[in-house]
């Protein structure tokens, strides 16, 4: 099996699911709706969320390339053999999720 950077293995697993993960944050505009006297206003809010969220990955994405090739070790302590196995432990574990 291939040896995967922690950036290639984020990226597969996020692969074709940026938008679903997107979609759990909508909730929250959901919940301001009342408080937003215009439809526009509103999109106008959801496109900046979506736009810093992009960002958010993409510089996450350089930080894992440049800093942390081939270091997989989580908060809670414990270490991984590859990048994969150490993202998959951070949601399940962490009770991060992702859906499909």
């Amino acid at each position: 099996m291939k040896t995967m950077t922690m950036a290639e293995a984020l990226n597969k697993i996020m692969k074709n699911r940026t938008t679903t993960l997107k979609l759990s944050y909508y909730p929250f505009l959901l919940a301001v709706k009342d408080n937003v006297p215009e439809l526009d206003i509103m999109l106008k809010r959801k496109r900046e969320l979506n736009y810093y969220l992009d960002k958010l990955y993409s510089e996450s994405k350089k930080y894992l390339l440049k800093y942390a090739k081939d270091k997989y070790y989580c908060v809670c302590g414990r270490t991984f053999p590859s990048a994969y196995d150490f993202y998959t432990h951070v949601f399940r574990e962490h009770k991060l999720s992702i859906r499909n």
